[in-house]
């Protein structure tokens, strides 16, 4: 069997975690409560979404809680292909893809100084489909009638129990265990004239359960302070190869020459993230929330690919994601009017940027929300999110400016007992 060269594909599936940035994850994936303050939640997080936020946040609040929540999100991505037989640079522009992010999550106060938690949400992934591509620039007219797919569907799913215990008054510490779960499908054209080739890696799939979330919070009348960490999760996602293969735009066929039907293998890390976050109370009324976090993404320097017996590695070259939070609370009587704006440096490398990946450019987060009692015992949360990212790549024959933008709408439904 001849190597297969499914270098795009993986990258594809694996790069496109952000439209705000990079890496496997959005800045505010979920929660209609806190997404509406950029999710600088570390610190005063209490009750089950600190399973996601923060563990020390289990053991504040009084009784229990259940939040449901459900963040329909909507990406959109476009940049260079390569050059068309002119040396013109392509550029491609994706559908704006739907993504049914949810977290379900509850929390219970054991006595007052224990409490515990358990709960489902997806903590990354993203949803890029660009359709059929046009290759017919590229060898004209070789392919002016077989358009091959380029998309990607990744998910990355947490079951989670967690527990949160005041040590001493305003002190909180907590823990949390986590199996992460990772779906992905994607598709992706390669070109060699006279032959055009989509690679389809279906049904890739892992599971692991060695990692945890651990914290702390501090708090005062006037403020308080908190501390997370995410560690890292490795994952060999597994599924199998689906290869056709068109020459001089004949009707493509299933290639097993080229991997069609093999096991396919792709191999990454979900780093260690590290996040701090501090909120003030600047009167009665009005609370202004900070956080910082520190993702590792620079641990993936490679992408190990293996289809059959052949492996191979794809450079990387990621950067560490830096993400900074800024939100701002105001109450008025049980109506509670929110904003967040959310900064995040880039993570994909311009040499290897791709139309699939994260844009190599800065990201920028948007939220604005509002809370509402609507019965006894129960709140409806609403966040609106709107987020950009953009940049010039380097790759060879990709040169050019890389746009991803989203849109989102954070909805929760709290009720506590």
């Amino acid at each position: 069997m001849k190597t297969l060269k499914i270098s795009m594909a993986a990258l594809a599936a694996l790069g496109a975690g952000s439209v705000s940035a990079g890496g496997f994850e959005k800045a505010t994936i979920w929660s209609g409560h806190y997404s509406g303050i950029g999710g600088a939640a570390t610190s005063h997080v209490s009750g089950g979404e600190s399973l996601f936020f923060n563990p020390a946040g289990l053991a504040g609040g009084e009784g229990g809680d259940v939040s449901l929540n459900f963040s329909p999100t909507w990406g959109q991505y476009e940049g260079p292909i390569g050059r068309g037989a002119s040396g013109a640079t392509l550029n491609t522009k994706g559908e704006r893809s739907l993504s049914p992010v949810f977290g379900g999550v509850a929390s219970y106060k054991v006595n007052p100084e224990l409490g515990v938690g358990a709960g489902v949400f997806v903590s990354g992934g993203s949803t890029v489909d660009f359709g059929g591509v046009d290759f017919s620039a590229f060898a004209p007219p070789l392919f002016n009638s077989y358009e091959p797919s380029l998309s990607t569907k990744l998910s990355l799913t947490e079951l989670t129990f967690g527990a949160g215990y005041t040590v001493m008054p305003g002190l909180n510490i907590g823990a949390s265990w986590r199996y992460s779960m990772v779906k992905a499908t994607l598709c992706a054209p390669s070109f060699s004239s006279p032959s055009l080739i989509e690679t389809c890696l279906n049904d890739l799939d892992d599971k692991n359960a060695a990692g945890f979330r651990v914290g702390a919070q501090y708090a005062t009348d006037g403020w308080g302070l908190g501390f997370n960490v995410r560690t890292p999760i490795k994952f060999s996602a597994t599924g199998k190869a689906a290869v056709r293969k068109s020459v001089a735009n004949a009707t493509p066929v299933a290639d097993p020459a080229l991997g069609d039907g093999a096991d396919a293998t792709l191999s990454s890390e979900f780093p260690l993230q590290v996040e701090i976050g501090g909120n003030w109370a600047l009167s009665s009324d009005l609370k202004l929330f900070l956080g910082y976090s520190l993702s590792k993404y620079s641990v993936n320097e490679v992408l190990t690919q293996k289809v059959a017996t052949s492996t191979s590695e794809t450079t990387l070259d990621w950067a560490d994601q830096h993400t900074v939070r800024l939100g701002a609370e105001h109450m008025m009587g049980e109506t509670a009017l929110r904003a967040g704006y959310v900064y995040v440096t880039p993570v994909t490398n311009k040499k290897y940027a791709q139309p699939t990946f994260s844009s190599p450019g800065p990201g920028h987060v948007i939220n604005l929300g509002a809370g509402f009692g609507i019965m006894e015992n129960m709140k409806l949360d609403l966040s609106a999110e709107y987020s950009l990212a953009s940049g010039d790549g380097e790759a060879p024959a990709k040169v050019g400016e890389y746009k991803s933008k989203g849109y989102a709408l954070h909805t929760g439904l709290n009720y506590k007992f």
